[in-house]
């Protein structure tokens, strides 16, 4: 078993697909495969990394480097008496957020959150089961989604344990800072911009505007956190 992957309920997964890859390798089992699907539910985006890195790698150990690799559940998890609200927390929104920041660089050809559906209480974090209006990991996926509508992706990164993505248009920058530590940090922005209008999402704010301030930027992002900024 691949040392990066220390879940035990991942682990256990791990025999069974290289038994069924060798099978369908084997000259008198030969078969084709299109795509080999897997989850993941864990409070650690390091483990998500490490299955997905592995995955791939275990694919293209038995020649099957044409087939997808594809995470078709995925969500926040934490050990648990209060029937799945933890994956509606500020928490798991930073988790969501730093997820979907790494999956940009990792070998994942399609990656699903399971789930949005309100009636499965246990598992949707992004809406609230009994007025479905939205919890703070709905805001991470918004966050998102504003950053890839931007423009055209030109980073991501990360540093300090801050996870980071950024697209640009001809109006200027738009920047996703993802704080899924333990505690704030203090981040610089140096560019061309004059501008820098500022949303939050935390414990207080749903992805709310709380600056607008002349660039260059430097500003503490608390954690858990995600910060939406558009340079311009």
């Amino acid at each position: 078993c691949d040392e990066r992957i220390t879940d035990p309920f991942a682990k256990s997964f791990i025999t069974y697909a290289r038994d069924f890859l060798t099978y369908i390798t084997a000259d008198e089992t030969r078969a084709p495969l299109d795509f080999f699907s897997w989850h993941i539910y864990t409070g650690s985006a390091d483990e998500v990394a490490a299955c997905a890195l592995y995955c791939r790698e275990m694919l293209d150990s038995f020649g099957l480097t044409g087939a997808e690799s594809i995470l078709d559940e995925w969500n926040y998890n934490v050990p648990d008496s209060t029937g799945g609200k933890f994956r509606k927390s500020m928490k798991a929104a930073a988790f969501d957020a730093e997820v979907l920041v790494r999956l940009q660089k990792l070998p994942v050809d399609v990656a699903a959150y399971y789930d949005a559906q309100v009636k499965l209480i246990s598992y949707c974090g992004l809406f609230n089961e009994y007025t479905a209006a939205p919890e703070k990991p709905y805001y991470a996926f918004l966050a998102f989604d504003r950053v890839k509508q931007y423009g055209e992706p030109v980073a991501s990164c990360d540093g300090d344990g801050l996870y980071t993505l950024a697209s640009s248009s001809r109006d200027g920058f738009m920047l996703m800072i993802t704080n899924n530590t333990d505690g704030p940090k203090t981040v610089d922005i140096e560019c061309g911009a004059k501008t820098a209008r500022i949303r939050t999402l935390d414990r207080d704010h749903d992805l709310t505007e709380t600056a607008v301030i002349q660039a260059p930027v430097t500003l503490s992002v608390g954690a858990p956190s995600v910060t939406l900024i558009e340079l311009t």
